[in-house]
């Protein structure tokens, strides 16, 4: 629940789930955040659970922008 936590105190929405399934375990409803920036915690780590970020991009070149932050030694054009 840490990362879901951090998604809302950074800014982002729950479009969708953001809470805890059930009274046992660590078990989380499927959740989407929409409304996400690149140097939020739950853009740049990898949430372990039915969790997804989606993030909006201006243009092409914003999308080549943010994927060389992640993998700077793939290039596709």
């Amino acid at each position: 629940m840490g990362y879901i936590k951090s998604g809302k105190d950074d800014g982002a929405t729950v479009h969708c789930g953001g809470d805890q399934e059930g009274t046992e375990g660590f078990f989380v409803k499927p959740t989407l955040f929409t409304d996400v920036d690149a140097d939020m915690k739950i853009m740049k780590e990898e949430v372990f659970g039915p969790v997804g970020a989606v993030i909006k991009f201006e243009n092409d070149e914003g999308i080549f922008a943010f994927h060389s932050l992640f993998f700077p030694s793939l290039h596709f054009r």
